[in-house]
């Protein structure tokens, strides 16, 4: 069964032998903090575990233009599957300024002591370095050529923390930026304040070292 809305917003196929539902949404803009708000509908729907249902098998493809909220994202590619009883986020990609693509791969959202989670592996393949450093402001001295950077991460949306771990850069691990990462994740911060992101993101590049 073939569906479709008169403007192509919204449309998908339905299949019930066995039952998959796969639909595609386009967006002009979604607004990152209204479904990161505490409380947010599409976080407490999550967090009551009621998709995590083992005969729901889905997929939804959301086509982005732009996030309200986070500057400069564009083209963004959501892909979520609901696999028997799991909700994953993976094949789907964010494009940041035309200078990075980033890339969401393999992200589980899971309910953990009846709190949220998002973990999962997440590359950045960088498509113009300078016009990145020049945004965040990166010292000249300190403006390495990189190609890729690939982390693990936890996420926990409430409390608006985040942790990250096995952090390479050109497949390459460091001791500098894993000291840094350790501090980071110490330090708890507040990941979706603007300024402790901005600044988060400049320590990183000052702290790596091509040893």
């Amino acid at each position: 069964l073939s569906f479709d809305s008169d403007d192509n917003d919204f449309k998908g196929e339905l299949d019930f032998k066995p039952f998959y539902l796969i639909s595609d949404l386009n967006f002009n803009y979604l607004d990152f903090n209204k479904i990161f708000r505490n409380d947010s509908i599409l976080l407490n729907i999550l967090n009551s575990e009621i998709l995590n249902n083992q005969n729901l098998n889905a997929q939804f493809n959301f086509n982005v233009k732009k996030i309200k909220g986070i500057k400069n994202f564009e083209s963004v590619v959501f892909k979520i599957f609901f696999e028997e009883g799991n909700i994953l986020v993976k094949n789907s990609t964010l494009n940041w300024n035309d200078s990075v693509l980033i890339n969401l791969k393999d992200i589980q959202i899971y309910n953990d002591k009846n709190k949220l989670f998002f973990s999962g592996n997440v590359v950045f393949d960088f498509l113009n370095t300078s016009k990145f450093y020049n945004f965040y402001q990166i010292t000249r001295s300190y403006r390495k050529e990189i190609k890729s950077i690939e982390l693990d991460f936890l996420l926990d949306p409430y409390n608006k923390k985040i942790e990250l771990d096995n952090v390479k850069i050109d497949n390459n691990s460091n001791k500098s930026v894993d000291k840094y990462i350790n501090k980071f994740n110490s330090k708890k911060a507040n990941i979706f304040n603007k300024f402790i992101y901005r600044n988060s993101i400049k320590s990183f590049f000052l702290n790596y070292d091509e040893g």
